[in-house]
């Protein structure tokens, strides 16, 4: 694990000197520890859609139930996780009566208003298998009347009778597009006028009921959130009830992704202006992942989560989620191809649902969790817990953690600023960590260009 310093410049010019240890999540001024007690930044945002431990058993009362139907997709993202994988059958109806019977055995009752059973139905593109999914979906809420139902969609198969069909299900549904960088995944829907005035009319149905956000990828082809809150302002102007789920930078998985990725230098821009955007534009904030990466860091600090203790940024290893195939076994990842084993020999499938008892979820032979990792000597691990356990390529490893840095830093200063009284985290020093992330916003940068240049501005 690993100790850090935060140096912040407060408000009356005076700088103090925060120490952070991230073994345990603590934080320290001038010796004494910094509490935080339900201290959660008050800003109204809903948890719009977004997707433990080393050997876990599954708890006996499962939240969330993530349904692979399968990888076909009618798009072609650049970026996409599952663009190495080849697309499969999937789920078809004749599946439907026995996995449903696994999921009923499984799942006892779909919990109770305050915590429900959470239902996600993944693709691939999930309305490419429509008939299956229409009677999975169906028969799942005549058994689970509360569970909460959640669907991803590219939006571009959608009608009236799916339109009708997801509204009266109590679905809700991320739209995934990328505003201004639309172009990286392909045809945009809202060219089509048939698709235009779908999408239009399902935004109408359930986002006022806050059942709908658009979940936008971050990347060099849209840039800063601002850019995509004006794309659908544009859309839908004045709207109170336009919400963004997703909303970090690109995870990249292939050359196509890692093209979108930002340089050094790129990265420390991204950080400034995106920072001076939480500051000033209150629109951003309906990006509910600017929420996630300020409360991770001051949950953490509340909790005093030891970092041994962290599972996965997709919580694809949480005790208290499962994610299964059509055949009901239970995966690692929904994003990866019906198999036990990957090329390196590490398990993907854990069991069955059948047999939930026997089930063990275990990361221990992929990156993030082994001897060595970068992963816990990062000043943001409690609010990254690190980038696809999956992906062993040392390239896309880079870029992603890389990204993952500059979006959780912005939650870290943020938190800081919180805590501080309105101080600017302006450097963070600790063994390892190079001069990009240590000068987060270039602020040493700048000054010693303009001591160089004479420049008293």
């Amino acid at each position: 694990m690993a100790e850090f310093r935060f140096n912040v410049l407060l408000p009356d010019g005076k700088t103090a000197v925060y120490r952070y240890d991230n073994a345990d999540s603590t934080l320290f001024l001038e010796g004494r520890r910094v509490v935080v007690e339900g201290g959660r930044v008050k800003r109204e945002s809903p948890e719009l859609l977004s997707a433990r431990i080393e050997g876990r058993k599954l708890k006996e009362q499962l939240r969330v139930l993530r349904i692979k139907l399968g990888l076909s997709c009618n798009y072609a993202c650049a970026y996409c996780l599952q663009a190495k994988t080849d697309a499969e059958s999937g789920l078809t109806p004749r599946d439907v009566d026995a996995l449903v019977e696994k999921i009923q055995t499984a799942i006892c009752c779909g919990g109770d208003d305050a915590r429900p059973l959470r239902i996600e139905f993944w693709g691939g593109e999930p309305f490419v298998y429509w008939a299956a999914l229409k009677p999975l979906a169906e028969k799942l809420r005549v058994l689970y009347p509360k569970a909460v139902f959640l669907l991803i969609t590219n939006a571009s198969l959608l009608d009236d009778e799916k339109i009708d069909w997801l509204d009266a299900l109590g679905f809700g549904v991320g739209v995934s597009h990328d505003g201004p960088g639309q172009f990286v995944r392909g045809k945009d829907p809202f060219d089509d006028e048939r698709t235009r005035a779908a999408i239009l009319t399902l935004y109408a149905r359930l986002a006022p009921q806050g059942r709908l956000s658009f979940n936008p990828v971050i990347h060099r082809g849209n840039g800063r959130r601002k850019h995509v809150v004006a794309y659908f302002d544009a859309l839908f102007p004045g709207d109170e009830h336009l919400r963004f789920g997703e909303g970090r930078l690109v995870s990249p998985t292939n050359a196509a992704g890692l093209r979108l990725c930002f340089t050094a230098r790129e990265h420390v821009a991204y950080r400034r202006a995106e920072y001076l955007s939480m500051l000033r534009d209150e629109q951003v904030w309906r990006f509910y992942f600017l929420h996630h990466v300020v409360n991770a860091f001051l949950d953490s600090l509340e909790t005093e989560t030891k970092a041994s203790e962290i599972g996965t940024s997709c919580v694809a290893d949480g005790a208290d989620s499962v994610s299964i195939d059509r055949e009901g076994k239970v995966l690692l990842c929904n994003n990866v191809a019906d198999a036990d084993f990957d090329a390196r020999g590490r398990r993907l499938r854990f069991g069955n649902l059948s047999n939930l008892d026997a089930v063990r979820v275990d990361t221990r032979r992929f990156l993030y969790r082994q001897k060595g990792s970068t992963c816990f000597s990062c000043p943001v691990l409690h609010i990254c817990h690190g980038t696809c356990p999956i992906e062993d390529d040392p390239r896309f490893q880079r870029a992603a953690c890389d990204n993952a840095f500059s979006d959780s830093v912005l939650g870290l200063a943020y938190a800081i600023r919180e805590l501080s009284g309105g101080g600017l985290l302006t450097r963070i020093d600790g063994e390892g960590l190079t001069e990009e992330r240590r000068d987060i916003f270039g602020l040493q940068e700048t000054g010693d260009r303009k001591r160089e240049t004479g420049d008293r501005g």
